[in-house]
């Protein structure tokens, strides 16, 4: 999994393309440690984005607020209630989101409101920011048909497909143990490597045999390939 980490208030470089700076709006909430992590829940082709949360307002913290989609870009959660409420002063850790969509290289501008409760429970909004960030490239280089990622081309990689798909398996990367490139992983991507080793059966498209991108689209992804990154 890549992290891109930047600081806040900076044009700061980490990696070739990773830009973050925050825009403080009429409260003070001021965000620092950002980190930037490929891949997600929800969409392995999109990003995470972490950070903590320094309350300088003079109100306790309850929950932050963000749209749900900016440009062509959707964001959850849009409301994000923390643990405990944050007091003038503390600091809120590990605050995530999620972004779906676009483009490395795109910037997107994530604007976000912090809200308070009073003494009868209303909410009114106490301090407010917009970080801006700089997608950046994730792309994950591996070897077509090595679903074990161990970067070696055995039996070991017919098994682990097996395992993932009939024995609770895992298969961190989802391009690697497409061995036939057609867009899923399923039984025949366990007979395409089988193939290849016992039956004169072609070898798996390229990346393969060595460290490469997916050139072909689908929706696989691949969160992790340590041979290769």
């Amino acid at each position: 999994m890549n992290v891109f980490r930047a600081a806040f208030l900076l044009l700061a470089f980490v990696g070739p393309t990773v830009m973050v700076h925050a825009q403080i709006t009429d409260g003070v909430c001021q965000p620092e440690n950002l980190e930037i992590i490929c891949g997600n829940d929800l969409d392995p082709s999109g990003y995470t984005i972490t950070f903590d949360l320094i309350n300088n307002s003079a109100f306790d913290l309850q929950k932050l607020v963000i749209p749900g989609t900016v440009g062509g870009v959707t964001i959850s959660p849009n409301i994000y209630s923390l643990p405990v409420a944050i007091p003038p002063g503390g600091v809120a850790s590990g605050i995530a989101f999620q972004l779906s969509g676009g483009a490395p290289g795109e910037q997107v501008c994530l604007p976000f409101g912090g809200v308070s409760i009073d003494p009868t429970g209303g909410e009114f909004h106490c301090c407010g920011s917009v970080l801006c960030v700089e997608l950046p490239i994730c792309e994950i280089l591996f070897i077509r048909g090595d679903s074990n990622a161990d970067g070696s081309c055995d039996i070991g990689d017919a098994v682990n497909v097996l395992a993932f798909l009939f024995g609770g398996g895992a298969c961190p990367c989802a391009d690697a143990c497409d061995c036939n490139d057609d867009g899923q992983v399923n039984i025949a991507d366990a007979i395409c490597k089988l193939s290849f080793l016992f039956s004169g059966g072609p070898p798996p498209p390229t990346p393969h045999p060595s460290c490469g991108s997916d050139p072909t689209p689908d929706s696989l992804g691949c969160l992790s390939f340590p041979p290769c990154n």
